[in-house]
């Protein structure tokens, strides 16, 4: 049980790091046991064994994905991914806006049975935000998806920080914005939700630049279910904003952050 407290003391900490990193490549970190090992193999329910599992153990068990990445090329993308499952990838391209207009999620590509790296021209879409899924079914149906925000400038693409975040080891087992981008013509509200592995208090702060602009009362979170929040646009003004989620329980506190536009 020494080793089940020490990982949940440092899971926290992690996800926080990844999340606040904004980064567009997504690693748990370097897999170790029987269940990661460094070829891509049919992988069985390992989720039953007993003995304490480390955080890289846990990650092997319960996601496909080892690493997604998304890099501008030209005027298009090159996308690029590592698997634990010898299985297929679907790639999803979605535009979320175009000028002050939030869209939804239009998709304006799809990419099926991928077992490579491969680079898209870009052809279809405009100007505005987007963002690149990746999604994986395992042997037993459960997928995996991972989610990158992209802004179309001129033609060509650039990384935004994340909207989207997903451990499945941590005690913030999800945490995800609606889309990249919200208020707009249409005055859309930006949608997000959370998932706890542990009950714990949590506050919601909204920030532009260093300043909270919308905090969500502290209330004490239940765990395995989803909680949703929505942040009105109105009286905001447009730019980047800071979603903060701050999370306090028995077994120690964390914090995670992700971004939208408001248009």
């Amino acid at each position: 049980m020494a080793v089940c407290s020490r990982v949940k003391r440092v899971a926290p900490i992690l996800a926080a790091g990844l999340a606040v990193m904004g980064v567009a490549t997504m690693r748990p970190g370097a897999e170790t046991g029987a269940c990661a090992q460094d070829a891509v193999v049919p992988r069985n329910d390992c989720s039953s064994q007993k003995t304490p599992q480390t955080l890289e153990q846990c990650a092997a068990t319960t996601q496909s994905f080892r690493s997604v990445s998304v890099r501008p090329r030209g005027r298009g993308l090159r996308f690029a991914f590592t698997r634990r499952v010898d299985r297929p990838v679907t790639v999803d391209v979605f535009q979320v806006s175009t000028g002050r207009r939030v869209l939804g999620q239009r998709r304006v590509a799809r990419f099926t049975g991928r077992t490579g790296a491969f680079t898209w021209s870009g052809a279809r879409g405009s100007d505005g935000l987007y963002f690149a899924r990746f999604a994986i079914r395992d042997q037993r149906g459960r997928v995996d998806s991972r989610r990158v925000a992209l802004v179309r400038r001129s033609g060509r693409f650039a990384l935004r920080p994340d909207f989207y975040r997903r451990t499945s080891c941590a005690t913030l087992t999800s945490f995800k914005l609606e889309r990249p981008a919200f208020g707009g013509r249409g005055n859309r509200p930006l949608g997000i939700a959370f998932r706890l592995a542990r009950e714990g208090r949590v506050t919601v702060e909204v920030l532009r630049g260093k300043r909270v602009v919308r905090r969500f009362a502290a209330k004490n979170r239940r765990a395995q279910i989803t909680h949703r929040l929505r942040l009105a646009p109105e009286r905001l003004p447009r730019g980047t904003y800071r979603v903060r989620l701050r999370y306090a329980g028995d077994r120690g506190s964390l914090t995670a952050e992700l971004f939208a536009q408001r248009l």
